[in-house]
Parts: C-alpha cells; structure tokens; sequence
C-alpha cells in the first residue's frame, strides 16, 4: 500500500484505462484521439509520457487478458492485434463492423471476447 497520491496530466481525458496484466495504460481525449503511455514499468508506474495512435475516433476502450486493447469507434470496432511484451502498442488494428453503433466495450477476464451495449440497450 502506497503512502500518498501522485497524478499525471489529466485533463482532457474521456477515459483512461490500465491492462491489469501487463501494467500498460491506455487513454482516450475527449476529441477521440487514443493513446499509449510508454516507459510504464515496475520501476516507473507512471512511464515517461504519452504516444498518439492515429487513424481512430475512439469513443471507448477496454483492456483484456495479455494487453488486449478493444475499442469502439464512431465508423468501426475492433480490437488492437499482435499485442506481446516486444510490441505493447500491437502491431495494427482488427476491424469489425459488427460492433458498430455500441457504446461500450469491457474485455473479459481471459481476452477471448468481449460485451457491449448498443444504442438502443440491446446486447
């Protein structure tokens, strides 16, 4: 247990989230850029700053087992392949249009899939 609070640039933030087991965090600005906080490690749990992924409109994301980052876009979802100890940012994007128009992702306890709400709060 830490003896006090330490915070990081957090404004303009919609979500920031940390893969629980790899310690890797990811954010989402209000504008729907995503980004990755490099040089997070036991040593330096706040790393050293922050790195833009472009190319999305993120409106949320989700980490699962092993670093799997899935999100939801306002034109697509999908989820960040090839996530491993050597590429912690993955090395592209699987795009699915078939969780086009959720609102949320939760990546699930063994990273083999995901849940979300749609528009209209049907599952």
């Amino acid at each position: 247990m830490g003896s006090s609070w330490k915070s990081f640039d957090s404004n303009g933030w919609k979500k920031l989230t940390m893969c629980y087991t790899t310690g890797d965090i990811w954010g989402v600005k209000n504008d729907g850029s995503l980004f990755f906080r490099e040089g997070c490690n036991d040593d330096n749990i706040f790393g050293t700053g922050w790195k833009q992924l472009t190319g999305r409109n993120i409106l949320d994301i989700d980490c699962a087992y092993r670093g799997r980052l899935y999100y939801i876009a306002k034109a697509k979802a999908g989820m960040l392949k090839d996530v491993d100890e050597e590429h912690p940012m993955g090395q592209g994007w699987l795009d699915t249009n078939s969780w086009k128009g959720h609102l949320e992702v939760r990546g699930n306890s063994d990273g083999s899939a995901i849940y979300s709400l749609k528009k209209d709060f049907n599952v």
